[in-house]
């Protein structure tokens, strides 16, 4: 659970530079990615990726609930197990349509990945 959660991080954080705009520098950017930047923590690059409609709210919200478990596990003084959480996990798969697609293809920066990620279909 916890390298899953490092991935998501990542993946949003690749997310996020591929689809900055040209004027905010990759220098900046990398500032506010690493440590003590403030796109550090997996949740602030999902609540930017949200805030600036490069994924949905169904994916926010799987997200979301994807930290909650990857803190329960990181922070559980007993055995953690997956096959307790059957209903959240099958929770965060439920994404809406065209999300399977945006999630596979690589990270180009071009609008119809945005439109992918973000559940509508690109014009």
């Amino acid at each position: 659970m916890l390298t899953a959660g490092e991935l998501v991080a990542d993946t949003l954080g690749s997310v996020i530079e591929k689809l900055r705009p040209e004027a905010f520098g990759a220098k900046r950017l990398k500032q506010l990615m690493d440590y003590p930047g403030l796109l550090k923590s997996f949740s602030a690059r999902a609540d930017v990726a949200f805030l600036a409609g490069f994924i949905d709210e169904n994916a926010h919200t799987a997200i979301g609930k994807s930290r909650k478990l990857r803190n329960q596990a990181a922070h559980s003084k007993a055995t953690f197990s997956l096959t307790e959480h059957r209903e959240t996990l099958r929770e965060m798969c439920e994404l809406g349509p065209g999300t399977a697609a945006g999630v596979i293809r690589e990270c180009r920066g071009d609008e119809s990945l945005r439109a992918t990620l973000s559940g509508r279909a690109a014009s």
